[in-house]
């Protein structure tokens, strides 16, 4: 991703369209596999907000970095990282995996007296609820292809080029361990509005399973839908931006 580190952070943050006077920052999390890059348009399309893209390790300009297979680890991480970026008001966008590391995120904030001033969870069923399918991480290399072909996140022309997926596979696999093997606090509820995205067509993450994030927040919760299936964020792209502009809107 073409673009600037986060002035006087780490490498855990990219800023394209650097606002720094911005007089709020939204910081953007990515779903697993992904990685800063999958933001790079936002800043632009936000204007008066400081878009700040999330890079774990294992990608991008990152890739010969160890990803991270433990979400509590990670956000821990995060945590100290992000403290020189939090002088002013913020809000943390997360789509699928990128919605649980938001939430731990806040969490453990929230536990240091930082407060997020919303939380923007898209396509990420609540922690509580079982799984629709058995942990991706432990599968064989052609069954682990076969659930992402399912998801419809991986091109399949990348799903059936052997080199690039031998390049790919160790960061993914770190990524479904960790969302597999995140278990979340049920008494780590946040006093922080939440908004809720879905795809209409999203078989993993619907209506029913995005909803009860609704039990993870003592303040008010509002719930999106979009036309498209688990990557609507990426198809519906307008629409979602749109609907981003009208919550931090609403927070100035």
């Amino acid at each position: 991703m073409a673009g600037v580190a986060a002035a006087g952070a780490s490498a855990f943050f990219v800023r394209r369209a650097p606002q720094a006077t911005a007089p709020i920052r939204l910081f953007c999390f990515p779903f697993a596999g992904g990685g800063a890059s999958i933001y790079r348009d936002w800043g632009a399309d936000l204007p008066g907000v400081d878009v700040i893209a999330v890079q774990p390790p294992g990608r991008e300009h990152r890739y010969g970095e160890q990803p991270y297979t433990d979400l509590r680890a990670l956000t821990a991480d995060l945590a100290m990282a992000i403290e020189p970026l939090l002088d002013r008001p913020f809000v943390f966008f997360g789509h699928s995996m990128g919605g649980s590391i938001a939430y731990q995120l806040a969490c453990d904030l929230q536990a240091r007296g930082r407060t997020a001033q919303r939380l923007i969870l898209s396509a990420r069923p609540a922690p509580h609820l079982p799984p629709d399918r058995g942990p991706m991480h432990t599968l064989s290399d052609e069954a682990f292809k076969v659930e992402l072909r399912k998801l419809a996140g991986t091109p399949a022309a990348v799903l059936e080029n052997d080199e690039l997926m031998e390049f790919l596979l160790p960061t993914l696999r770190a990524d479904f361990e960790l969302c597999d093997t995140y278990a979340c606090p049920r008494e780590a509820v946040l006093d922080v509005p939440m908004t809720l995205f879905y795809g209409e067509d999203d078989a993993t993450a619907g209506a029913g399973t995005v909803a009860p994030w609704s039990e993870y927040t003592t303040r008010d919760v509002s719930v999106l839908a979009f036309p498209g299936n688990h990557f609507f964020v990426q198809t519906q792209k307008t629409a979602v931006l749109g609907a981003i502009r009208g919550a931090l809107t609403a927070l100035r």
